[in-house]
């Protein structure tokens, strides 16, 4: 995905998070889906955890003006996270 200028990036915040947690940071996304009117690209509306690469969650970052990490023993598990730090 080329450079996209902030301002015209279609997703206001890209969401990470680890699986295990998914049940507890669902009701917040919809929250700032539904309440607050946010797009957010939440691999669970937005992409097929069996799909994950690199590339599509760079594409997804990148789709993004801003971020929400879920920091929790979850997540720092994640082999995601290991050896991208």
């Amino acid at each position: 995905m080329a450079a996209v200028p902030l301002q015209k990036r279609p997703n206001d915040l890209f969401v990470s998070y680890g699986h295990a947690d998914k049940a507890r940071v669902d009701p917040i996304v919809n929250w700032l889906r539904h309440d607050v009117g946010l797009k957010v690209w939440y691999d669970a509306l937005s992409g097929n955890a069996a799909e994950r690469t690199s590339s599509l969650l760079a594409n997804a970052i990148q789709s993004a003006r801003g971020a929400l990490f879920f920091l929790s023993q979850n997540w720092q598990a994640s082999t995601w996270l290991r050896g991208r730090t």
